[in-house]
């Protein structure tokens, strides 16, 4: 296996993108265009693992590339670990789509839809392999304006605010993204990523703690974060569900990615900027899991379920930060490593289940065409084979074992308790770890609580809706 050949595998995967879109706009050509989708992200799937595999510690620069991003996409350990999650579920949700464009071909016009669907992982793509800040900018606009116009692919009222809402919001955090560069950038938006280590330590402590911020919030806001997840609620389910899939599996992540790119770069930061992270990821967190509860559209379940898993994945990365400055113990500083670890293993598990979810509240709502789990009931025993891949996704989503989530957070917990008994530490330090431990076993009732609720309402009991579709199974 040499370099050369997986700089040729990411050729070929943005080839097949190309060719993709470009299918996506002829007439009659757009299941062709889906077909091409999912090899091309197969194609990418393969070759991120087989550089994960072989080359974890290398930088693959594609000079062959210029022509087509105008810049020399990059591809490192970080970027390949979120390449192979947006290759692996672009090419499930592109097989999922085969049968739900079809289906739904009179709401949703399947030319554009596609187009706008390959646009929208080619930016999240982009992203990744981004090494300057100008790139970075421009390829995170073409990710936000394609998802924007997805949102309301079914040109209805309440999707066009759910639209606006997103844009508005998406906006707002990429204008303070921008502004965190010029910081650091003296007012250039021409350097790379790679300087942004040395750029923060040229500034004073104001203006690096407000760079910093200004991108908590930039990323934080696309994240979800609680308060500024207005429009996650609204936005994912106005979205069809494929591309609900795709904006709670991925786009989300890709704005962790940002975060984790851009906010762990920078050096020195106190001990309370560490906390302030971990308080906003604790309180979405708690936010999300408890209106997912209450909340009775599925749609709207998964979204602030979305909402809870970026709290926790934001309270493991703050906790990084945190533990991080405490000491020069080697100890502290290895277990900071590891629940940053623990933290991508969380982010990955996320983005297949979730896609899951989504795509499975496309196959709940075309049954009993309606988002109201108060609606729904008995489809288990119609379609029994469905219920019980829905039940393992449902369990995949809950800190069970043996799915990734359990892995993610109860090795989280674990060392969190090895800091609080092996080590050292100042009492304040150990409160911070006791609350951390204290909210997330709270979250981890409630997202149990709402999880096994929307698997009841709609697959257990009688049905409560005339209009249930009683196609077989087969036929999904």
């Amino acid at each position: 296996m040499t370099i050369n050949l997986l700089a040729f595998g990411i050729f070929a995967y943005f080839l097949g993108l190309f060719f993709s879109g470009l299918f996506s706009l002829l007439e009659g050509h757009w299941k062709k265009s889906v077909q091409l989708f999912v090899i091309s992200n197969l194609i990418g799937f393969i070759t991120g693992v087989l550089f994960l595999l072989n080359f974890p510690s290398r930088q693959l620069i594609l000079t062959n590339l210029d022509w087509f991003f105008l810049f020399s996409p990059s591809l490192d350990l970080l970027s390949a670990i979120f390449f192979v999650l947006i290759s692996g579920v672009s090419a499930l949700v592109g097989i999922y789509s085969f049968r739900y464009l079809e289906i739904y071909k009179e709401t949703y016009n399947p030319r554009i839809t596609q187009f706008l669907t390959v646009l929208f992982v080619f930016g999240m793509q982009g992203v990744l392999f981004a090494n300057n800040t100008f790139s970075f900018l421009f390829l995170w606009e073409v990710m936000s304006i394609a998802s924007f116009f997805l949102v309301f692919a079914d040109r209805k009222e309440q999707s066009l605010k759910a639209a606006f809402l997103y844009f508005v919001m998406t906006h707002l955090g990429a204008s303070a993204i921008l502004a965190g560069f010029l910081i650091l950038g003296n007012g250039s938006l021409l350097f790379d990523l790679s300087d942004i280590s040395t750029a923060s330590q040229g500034l004073s402590f104001g203006l690096k703690i407000l760079a910093f911020f200004l991108f908590f919030f930039g990323f934080g806001s696309k994240a979800g974060l609680v308060p500024f997840h207005i429009w996650l609620p609204e936005a994912h389910p106005a979205a069809p569900s494929n591309v609900s899939a795709l904006m709670s599996g991925l786009m989300l992540k890709v704005a962790v990615y940002g975060f984790i790119r851009v906010a762990f770069s920078f050096t020195d930061l106190p001990e309370w900027v560490g906390l302030t992270v971990i308080s906003f990821g604790l309180l979405s967190a708690f936010s999300g899991a408890l209106r997912a509860v209450i909340e009775r559209d599925i749609k709207k379940v998964f979204a602030y379920s979305s909402i809870e898993n970026m709290g926790i994945i934001f309270s493991m990365l703050g906790t990084a930060l945190y533990i991080s400055v405490q000491s020069d113990q080697l100890g502290i500083l290895a277990i900071s490593n590891i629940i940053f670890a623990f933290a991508i293993l969380h982010i990955a598990s996320h983005s297949f289940f979730k896609t899951g979810l989504f795509l499975s509240s496309g196959v709940i709502m075309s049954r009993f065409h309606s988002k109201s789990l108060e609606k729904m009931g008995g489809l288990a025993k119609i379609m029994p084979v469905f219920s019980f891949a829905f039940l393992l996704v449902i369990l995949g989503s809950l800190p069970l074992p043996p799915f990734g989530t359990f892995y993610g957070e109860w090795g989280f917990i674990q060392n969190i308790i090895s800091l609080m008994s092996d080590l050292v530490l100042k009492t304040d330090v150990l409160a911070v770890l006791i609350l951390i431990v204290s909210i997330l076993g709270l979250v981890s009732g409630l997202a149990f609580f709402a999880m096994t609720t929307v698997f009841g309402l709609s697959m257990l009991g009688l049905r409560r809706c005339k209009e249930l579709d009683y196609e077989d199974e087969g036929r999904v």
